[in-house]
Protein backbone atom coordinates (compact mmCIF):
# COMPACT_ATOMS: atom_id res chain seq x y z
CA UNK A 1 0.00 0.00 0.00
CA UNK A 2 2.85 2.35 0.85
CA UNK A 3 4.34 1.82 -2.62
CA UNK A 4 1.01 2.56 -4.26
CA UNK A 5 0.86 5.89 -2.43
CA UNK A 6 4.40 6.74 -3.48
CA UNK A 7 3.67 5.86 -7.12
CA UNK A 8 0.44 7.88 -7.02
CA UNK A 9 2.22 10.92 -5.53
CA UNK A 10 5.06 10.66 -8.05
CA UNK A 11 2.64 10.32 -10.99
CA UNK A 12 0.52 13.25 -9.77
CA UNK A 13 3.58 15.47 -9.37
CA UNK A 14 4.82 14.70 -12.89
CA UNK A 15 1.48 15.21 -14.61
CA UNK A 16 0.69 18.24 -12.50
CA UNK A 17 3.76 20.03 -13.83
CA UNK A 18 3.18 19.05 -17.45
CA UNK A 19 -0.04 21.07 -17.67
CA UNK A 20 1.34 24.19 -16.04
CA UNK A 21 3.24 25.56 -13.11
CA UNK A 22 2.17 28.00 -10.45
CA UNK A 23 4.37 31.05 -10.60
CA UNK A 24 4.68 34.25 -8.57
CA UNK A 25 3.41 37.47 -10.15
CA UNK A 26 7.02 38.63 -10.42
CA UNK A 27 7.55 35.99 -13.15
CA UNK A 28 4.57 37.16 -15.22
CA UNK A 29 5.44 39.62 -18.04
CA UNK A 30 4.62 43.26 -17.34
CA UNK A 31 2.30 43.39 -20.37
CA UNK A 32 0.21 40.56 -18.90
CA UNK A 33 0.14 42.09 -15.41
CA UNK A 34 -0.85 45.50 -16.81
CA UNK A 35 -3.64 44.04 -18.95
CA UNK A 36 -4.96 42.03 -16.04
CA UNK A 37 -4.88 45.08 -13.76
CA UNK A 38 -6.79 47.13 -16.34
CA UNK A 39 -9.32 44.37 -17.07
CA UNK A 40 -9.93 43.32 -13.47
CA UNK A 41 -8.87 46.13 -11.15
CA UNK A 42 -10.92 44.61 -8.31
CA UNK A 43 -9.32 41.14 -8.58
CA UNK A 44 -8.10 39.60 -5.34
CA UNK A 45 -6.72 36.24 -4.21
CA UNK A 46 -4.81 36.18 -7.49
CA UNK A 47 -2.95 33.00 -8.50
CA UNK A 48 -0.87 32.79 -11.68
CA UNK A 49 0.06 29.73 -13.68
CA UNK A 50 2.26 29.40 -16.76
CA UNK A 51 0.77 27.10 -19.38
CA UNK A 52 1.97 26.26 -22.86
CA UNK A 53 1.38 29.39 -24.93
CA UNK A 54 -0.41 31.49 -22.31
CA UNK A 55 -0.66 32.64 -18.70
CA UNK A 56 -3.68 31.62 -16.66
CA UNK A 57 -4.88 33.59 -13.67
CA UNK A 58 -7.47 32.49 -11.11
CA UNK A 59 -8.93 35.21 -8.94
CA UNK A 60 -12.01 36.48 -7.15
CA UNK A 61 -14.04 39.65 -7.29
CA UNK A 62 -16.81 40.95 -5.03
CA UNK A 63 -18.63 38.44 -2.83
CA UNK A 64 -16.16 35.69 -3.69
CA UNK A 65 -17.11 35.42 -7.37
CA UNK A 66 -14.55 33.10 -8.99
CA UNK A 67 -12.87 33.93 -12.31
CA UNK A 68 -10.36 32.35 -14.65
CA UNK A 69 -8.63 34.35 -17.38
CA UNK A 70 -5.98 33.53 -19.95
CA UNK A 71 -3.54 35.99 -21.51
CA UNK A 72 -0.95 35.57 -24.24
CA UNK A 73 2.63 36.82 -23.78
CA UNK A 74 1.70 40.23 -25.21
CA UNK A 75 -1.08 40.73 -22.65
CA UNK A 76 -4.07 40.06 -24.92
CA UNK A 77 -7.03 38.50 -23.13
CA UNK A 78 -7.77 35.16 -24.79
CA UNK A 79 -10.41 33.71 -22.48
CA UNK A 80 -12.45 34.70 -19.45
CA UNK A 81 -14.72 32.48 -17.36
CA UNK A 82 -16.67 33.77 -14.39
CA UNK A 83 -19.27 32.46 -12.00
CA UNK A 84 -22.57 34.25 -12.42
CA UNK A 85 -25.88 34.23 -10.62
CA UNK A 86 -28.65 32.27 -12.30
CA UNK A 87 -30.63 35.48 -12.81
CA UNK A 88 -27.74 36.85 -14.91
CA UNK A 89 -28.33 34.24 -17.61
CA UNK A 90 -29.93 35.77 -20.71
CA UNK A 91 -33.67 35.12 -21.02
CA UNK A 92 -33.13 33.19 -24.26
CA UNK A 93 -30.80 30.77 -22.43
CA UNK A 94 -33.11 30.37 -19.45
CA UNK A 95 -36.15 29.88 -21.71
CA UNK A 96 -34.38 27.18 -23.73
CA UNK A 97 -33.36 25.32 -20.59
CA UNK A 98 -36.86 25.51 -19.11
CA UNK A 99 -38.48 24.27 -22.33
CA UNK A 100 -36.12 21.35 -23.02
CA UNK A 101 -35.06 20.29 -19.53
CA UNK A 102 -38.31 20.40 -17.57
CA UNK A 103 -37.18 17.84 -14.99
CA UNK A 104 -34.17 19.97 -14.07
CA UNK A 105 -33.41 23.10 -12.09
CA UNK A 106 -30.51 25.44 -12.74
CA UNK A 107 -27.91 24.87 -10.05
CA UNK A 108 -24.80 26.84 -11.11
CA UNK A 109 -23.88 29.04 -14.05
CA UNK A 110 -20.69 30.38 -15.59
CA UNK A 111 -20.20 32.83 -18.44
CA UNK A 112 -17.33 32.07 -20.83
CA UNK A 113 -15.98 34.65 -23.27
CA UNK A 114 -13.46 33.84 -25.99
CA UNK A 115 -13.00 36.81 -28.29
CA UNK A 116 -16.46 37.85 -29.46
CA UNK A 117 -18.06 34.50 -28.56
CA UNK A 118 -20.03 34.15 -25.33
CA UNK A 119 -21.14 30.78 -23.97
CA UNK A 120 -22.68 29.62 -20.72
CA UNK A 121 -21.81 26.52 -18.76
CA UNK A 122 -24.87 25.63 -16.72
CA UNK A 123 -25.13 22.82 -14.20
CA UNK A 124 -28.64 21.39 -13.95
CA UNK A 125 -29.83 19.19 -11.14
CA UNK A 126 -32.81 16.92 -10.71
CA UNK A 127 -34.23 14.82 -7.93
CA UNK A 128 -34.93 11.91 -10.27
CA UNK A 129 -32.16 12.14 -12.87
CA UNK A 130 -28.37 12.51 -12.95
CA UNK A 131 -27.04 16.05 -12.87
CA UNK A 132 -26.33 17.55 -16.26
CA UNK A 133 -23.68 20.02 -17.45
CA UNK A 134 -24.94 22.05 -20.38
CA UNK A 135 -22.90 24.31 -22.65
CA UNK A 136 -25.14 26.78 -24.47
CA UNK A 137 -24.40 29.87 -26.55
CA UNK A 138 -25.84 33.36 -26.11
CA UNK A 139 -28.45 32.64 -28.80
CA UNK A 140 -29.86 29.69 -26.86
CA UNK A 141 -28.26 27.01 -29.05
CA UNK A 142 -27.10 23.95 -27.13
CA UNK A 143 -23.45 23.18 -27.87
CA UNK A 144 -23.02 20.12 -25.68
CA UNK A 145 -24.40 18.27 -22.70
CA UNK A 146 -22.73 15.82 -20.35
CA UNK A 147 -24.24 13.86 -17.51
CA UNK A 148 -22.54 14.24 -14.16
CA UNK A 149 -22.62 10.99 -12.20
Amino acid sequence: MKYLLIIFAWTFSIFGTVNGQDIPASQVPDAVINSFSNDFSNGRDVEWEKKTGYFEVDFETGWGRDHEARYDEAGSLLYHKEEIRNRELPDIVTDRIRSEYKDYNIDDAERIKEGDVTKYLVTLDSRRLNDLDLLIDDKGEIISEAYDD
